[in-house]
C-alpha cells in the first residue's frame, strides 16, 4: 500500500539500454495532497479550500470565483510553497499536468480555465501561451499545458515586473484559474499536479520508491517510457 507523498522531485536520469546510451534530462515536479500551497489572486471574493476526500483519489484543491460583482478577467494562481528551485530555466520546456473536475461542484464550472504559473517573490505570473478551456465534467485526468520559459510569455496577476529565469532566482511552481465571466460564482476542483521541465531543477531527497520506478523505466527502455512510470508512481495511492 502506497500513501500519496506532498511532492516529488525527480532528477535528470541517464537511460543506458543494450549496448547503447541516451540521456534523458527531464525534471518532475508533483503534488496530490495540496498541503502547502498558497493563493494569489487579482480580485477579492476568490477564494480556495482544500478538501480531503473525493479526489482522483483523496485530497483535491477546490477554487471558486465570485465573479458577480467584476467586469474583468479574473486569475487566481495556487503556489506550490515547499519546493522552489534555482537553477536556471532559462531555454527549457515544460509540460504542465493536472486532473479537472467540473462537475464536484455546485454551482459547476462552465466558465474556467486551467494554466501554469510561477512566483518569484511576492510576484506571481500566469503563461500566456496555452490554458485549457472549462470542462464541466467529472475527473479528467492528463489535462495538459505545454510551452517555455521565456520571461515575454507570463503575464502577471499580482507583483510587478518580469520573471527572471537565470540561475540563482527562486522561483515557486503551480497553476491557475481563470474566468472572464462577469455574472456568477463558478468553481472547479483539481488533482495530481504535475511539472515535467526539459532541464534540471533545484534536487530534494528523492523516495526510495522513485528509484524503483526509474528502474523499471530503464528496462522498458526511452525517455518517454520513464515518464510515463514516473506519472504512475506518481499517482499512487492507498
Amino acid at each position: 500500500m502506497f500513501m500519496r507523498p506532498a511532492f516529488r522531485v525527480v532528477l535528470p536520469t541517464l537511460l543506458a539500454i543494450g549496448a547503447s546510451a541516451s540521456t534523458c534530462w527531464a525534471s518532475v515536479v508533483s503534488d496530490g495532497d495540496f498541503s502547502s500551497w498558497t493563493m494569489f489572486t487579482n480580485q477579492t471574493g476568490n477564494s480556495y479550500t482544500v478538501v480531503g476526500t473525493g479526489g482522483n483519489p483523496g485530497a483535491y484543491a477546490n477554487f471558486q470565483f465570485n465573479a458577480a460583482s467584476h467586469s474583468i478577467n479574473m486569475y487566481s494562481a495556487y503556489i506550490k510553497q515547499d519546493y522552489t528551485n534555482t537553477l536556471a530555466l532559462t531555454g527549457q520546456t515544460f509540460t504542465m499536468v493536472a486532473d479537472r473536475n467540473g462537475a464536484i461542484n455546485s454551482p459547476t464550472s462552465s466558465s474556467v480555465n486551467l494554466g501554469f504559473a510561477i512566483q518569484q517573490g511576492s510576484n506571481v505570473w500566469y503563461y500566456t501561451g496555452t490554458e485549457l478551456s472549462s470542462y464541466s465534467g467529472s475527473w479528467a485526468t492528463s489535462s495538459s499545458v505545454s510551452g517555455s520559459f521565456s520571461s515575454g510569455s507570463f503575464s502577471l496577476i499580482t507583483g510587478s515586473g518580469s520573471p527572471n529565469f537565470a540561475a540563482g532566482v527562486a522561483t515557486k511552481f503551480g497553476f491557475y484559474s481563470h474566468t472572464n465571466n462577469p455574472a456568477g460564482t463558478y468553481a472547479m476542483a483539481y488533482d495530481n499536479y504535475q511539472l515535467t521541465t526539459s532541464g534540471s531543477l533545484s534536487a530534494v531527497p528523492e523516495p526510495s520508491t522513485l528509484a524503483i520506478g526509474v528502474a523499471i523505466g530503464v528496462i522498458t527502455g526511452g525517455c518517454a517510457q520513464v515518464r510515463r512510470g514516473k506519472r504512475r508512481l506518481a499517482r499512487e495511492d492507498n
